[in-house]
């Protein structure tokens, strides 16, 4: 839905005066007992994020401030050593881990603190000359209690963990090697294979799902659209016995009219465009402090000042792109108009 893309996938919340550019640690649980037995004794790692500074926000002081995660010591190391220090004993093998999304955020209200965990990932076993894939994580850990920041990280070391763990006794089974570069280019290989990012055509419609989005094949081509000043205000749909229908915003992912593509977000609907192989949106939103949310981008140049108080009321924009993999929307950065 509408709603939770944007107050799970997308936004990272925070409240209180100001923010720390001290970072919170995010370390993995050390396994007990040792494993007994590995089938690899090298780890590598391809970091794919968009963004490789942090991963993410979290709060710490009871919600007094806020401070990016980012392990002290490289996650590549951590698992490395984890092989050398916690396995019995060990083959001759390599592992490859492609890091596609790892993320931690927040969200704070009066009523209730969550904690989020945002995990994309892929193993692969060193073939010969070549790479195939032995396990894949794709998930969201979402913890709720008094110190959900504290809380989701240690949960989510222990995720990463055992999902790492689980892997050293898996043999690569599937004869579907891929080369170097094409893990590189995971994104390109797999939006080539998707009709909407193959199109400069688009077909007429609403659609209801990402999927349908991404196939262009609308869940309703009959429609009724009221466009005012450039924006929509109401989406109906023309039923086969000719009666008309008003659809909910909150049930809509995308209506394309005229070959114009507009995205359903909190805000209404917004123009969607195609910029370098990536659909993008621009979000608005306003910060207020106080008692209620304040929503902080995840791009660095947000660190480089404290949030101060003439920022409040005011209207922020974000540039925000669509997850080709399951349609999330992932915030890219703030900009200062739309």
């Amino acid at each position: 839905m509408r709603v939770i893309k944007f107050h799970i996938i997308l936004q990272l919340f925070f409240s209180g005066y100001f923010y720390s550019q001290k970072y919170q640690d995010f370390s993995l649980p050390i396994p007990d007992p040792k494993l007994r037995f590995s089938n690899y004794n090298l780890i590598k790692i391809i970091d794919q994020r968009p963004d490789t500074f942090s991963m993410g926000f979290a709060f710490t002081e009871n919600k007094k401030n806020v401070k990016l995660v980012k392990p002290n010591t490289p996650l590549v190391e951590q698992l490395q050593n984890f092989i050398d220090n916690y396995v019995v004993s060990s083959t001759q093998g390599e592992l490859l881990l492609q890091i596609r999304k790892l993320k931690f955020a927040h969200y704070s209200s009066s009523e209730e603190e969550i904690g989020y965990f945002f995990f994309r990932a892929n193993l692969f076993s060193k073939e010969n000359d070549g790479f195939e894939k032995i396990a894949s994580i794709d998930t969201l850990l979402k913890v709720t209690n008094l110190e959900p920041s504290k809380k989701v990280t240690q949960e989510a070391g222990n995720l990463f963990r055992d999902f790492f763990l689980r892997s050293l006794t898996i043999s690569a089974k599937e004869k579907n090697q891929k080369k170097y570069f094409e893990i590189l280019k995971s994104d390109s290989i797999e939006k080539s294979n998707l009709k909407v990012y193959n199109e400069t055509k688009y077909v007429n419609g609403v659609y209801l799902s990402y999927r349908s989005f991404k196939d262009q094949i609308p869940d309703h081509s009959t429609t009724k659209i009221t466009i005012t000043h450039g924006k929509i205000k109401k989406v109906k749909i023309i039923n086969a016995d000719k009666s008309i229908s008003t659809i909910d915003p909150g049930n809509i992912f995308v209506v394309i009219e005229k070959g114009n593509l507009y995205v359903s977000t909190t805000s209404g609907f917004v123009p969607l465009y195609k910029r370098n192989d990536d659909f993008y949106f621009i979000e608005r939103e306003y910060t207020s402090l106080g008692d209620t949310e304040i929503a902080a981008s995840n791009l660095q140049a947000d660190l480089d000042a404290p949030l101060r108080l003439e920022d409040s009321n005011k209207k922020k924009y974000f540039e925000v792109k669509l997850d080709h993999i399951d349609g999330s929307f992932m915030r890219c950065k703030n900009i200062s108009t739309p």
